[in-house]
């Protein structure tokens, strides 16, 4: 009776181990991904500030991809477009502080829908605002919309 009841409590504290450990390994994820996250909020919303400080009427920033066609959510998602200089513009904006491990781009999306056609007001704008952020083996893109007057 002694050894059956050793070995049922070896095998409850073997159990209990393994539980243990998975939820150590389910943290560390949930730590990754927020890390990720809040990298990729914070490059949408570097992207969004210096859009809102530009001069967006006068000219549009090299950062700033203009063919709505040449980006695919495909190739959003595909990270070899995400390197500086290749695929669409991204990276650091000019006169902003950078995110560390994160990339942004915004894709200009024409006059948005229902914004006045009238020539004494304003335009209204839309964009499209990418963040990603890839660390610890962790991935992360967030869209955002943006809309401004001009």
């Amino acid at each position: 009776v002694a050894l059956v009841m050793l070995v049922l409590l070896t095998l409850i504290g073997i159990s209990a181990t393994e539980t243990s450990r998975i939820d150590i390994q389910i943290a560390g994820n949930e730590m990754v991904y927020k890390e990720n996250f809040y990298q990729a909020e914070a490059a949408v919303m570097q992207a969004i500030q210096a859009m809102e400080n530009a001069d967006l009427e006068a000219s549009t920033p090299t950062w700033v991809a203009t063919d709505l066609d040449a980006i695919s959510d495909d190739e959003i998602r595909d990270a070899t477009n995400w390197n500086t200089g290749t695929g669409f513009p991204n990276g650091t904006i000019p006169g902003t502080a950078a995110v560390p491990s994160s990339m942004m781009v915004s894709v200009f999306q024409g006059i948005e829908t229902g914004g006045s056609l009238d020539m004494g007001r304003s335009r209204i704008y839309a964009y499209r605002v990418f963040g990603r952020s890839n660390t610890k083996n962790g991935q992360v893109i967030i869209l955002a919309g943006y809309r401004k007057p001009f």
